[in-house]
């Protein structure tokens, strides 16, 4: 459709790219796609995706007021909420990108219900939890986002510190289409495992030979192992196995847990996290590869 083609590479590509003079000309690329889109019900499904991509733009030029704009239009609209009954990732990161910017305005009760969605209407997400907790944390009580049902469930969060400007690029990278496996642009391209630049030409890892790990240079290739690859690459001597024992360590935020013993349950891809059951009460928790030291295979 006409306004599906609107949202092609370049105009992804130029997105990304953190500069007020692109992004001021990405939003109006969506805004035409959006104005196309909203005079055709067949276009619903463009429609959504503008003004996903205009509440990100905003974001990357910090206007959290504006984002929030089109961010509540995508949540709220009657022809949106049908499609986003289907596509639960979309709608997991429209709830994300609008809390995000709720916290920055300082509407945490807004926030907070924001997250409550997700957990209620999606599922028990680490993402959501550590939000609720960090609010939590910022108004100095308890709130009843996540049920107790669900407390002791729910993952810890991670303790690698989330800094403002990494979760606003993970969600950029997802929502603009990069990254995200159920896009059609990304699906038909492979992407840096790093960066995930894509349209490129990309080198294979030489120890695990893995189609999918592949880089665009050798920075990202070293900043990738150093972050997450060695300890997931099939030809490391660095590599998790499921069952590993490990001892916790340089946890900043949860320090009673350093030196407790556990095992590692499994990989979470989404995270880049490992899952980790602790010896002691049967407590589960996701954490990052250097807050981790291999004792031996279990």
């Amino acid at each position: 459709s006409e306004g599906n083609d609107l949202l092609n590479t370049e105009v992804i590509n130029e997105a990304i790219s953190k500069t007020t003079k692109r992004i001021t000309k990405a939003i109006r690329k969506f805004e035409e796609v959006l104005s196309i889109a909203e005079s055709n019900p067949d276009f619903s499904l463009a429609r959504l995706d503008a003004l996903e991509k205009l509440g990100v733009c905003y974001r990357i030029i910090n206007n959290p007021r504006k984002a929030l704009t089109y961010l509540s239009k995508a949540l709220e609209c009657p022809r949106c909420q049908k499609l986003l009954c289907n596509e639960k990732d979309k709608h997991k990161e429209l709830l994300y990108q609008s809390a995000s910017c709720k916290e920055e305005l300082g509407d945490y009760d807004g926030a907070l219900q924001d997250y409550k969605t997700v957990i209620d209407k999606i599922g028990p997400f680490s993402t959501a939890y550590e939000g609720v907790k960090r609010i939590e944390s910022k108004i100095g009580r308890k709130s009843s986002a996540i049920p107790s049902r669900l407390e002791r469930k729910l993952p810890l969060p991670s303790q690698e510190s989330i800094d403002r400007n990494k979760i606003i690029a993970e969600a950029i990278r997802y929502a603009l289409g990069v990254g995200n496996p159920n896009d059609s642009v990304a699906a038909k391209q492979k992407r840096c495992f790093h960066c995930k630049r894509g349209g490129i030409k990309l080198k294979q890892c030489a120890l695990c030979q893995n189609d999918d790990v592949v880089y665009c240079s050798k920075d990202c290739q070293k900043k990738s192992w150093k972050a997450i690859h060695k300890y997931i690459c099939t030809g490391s001597k660095h590599k998790l196995e499921n069952g590993c024992q490990v001892t916790l360590d340089g946890l900043e935020n949860a320090p009673q847990y350093n030196g407790k013993m556990g095992k590692v349950v499994r990989y979470s891809k989404e995270e880049e996290s490992f899952v980790v059951e602790l010896n002691e009460a049967n407590k589960q928790m996701l954490l990052k590869p250097q807050n981790l030291k291999c004792c031996m295979q279990g």
